[in-house]
C-alpha cells in the first residue's frame, strides 16, 4: 500500500477524506442488502460539483 501526500497510508487519507465529506453534508454513502456501498452526492455536493464546473 502506498502512502499518500501528506506521508500517512492511502487507507487512512481515503477514510479521513470520506469522513470529512460526510460530516461537509455533500456525500451520503449507504450500504445495499447485497453488501455493496453506493455514494450519493446530496443537494450541497450537487451545487458544488456544478460551480465546480463553471471554473
Amino acid at each position: 500500500m502506498g502512502e499518500a501526500p501528506l506521508g500517512i497510508s492511502q487507507s487512512l487519507f481515503h477514510t479521513s477524506l470520506k469522513r470529512k465529506f460526510e460530516e461537509a453534508g455533500l456525500l451520503k454513502f449507504r450500504r445495499n442488502p447485497d453488501r455493496t456501498n453506493t455514494v450519493h452526492l446530496t443537494e450541497r455536493g450537487r451545487k458544488l460539483a456544478e460551480c465546480l464546473e463553471k471554473v
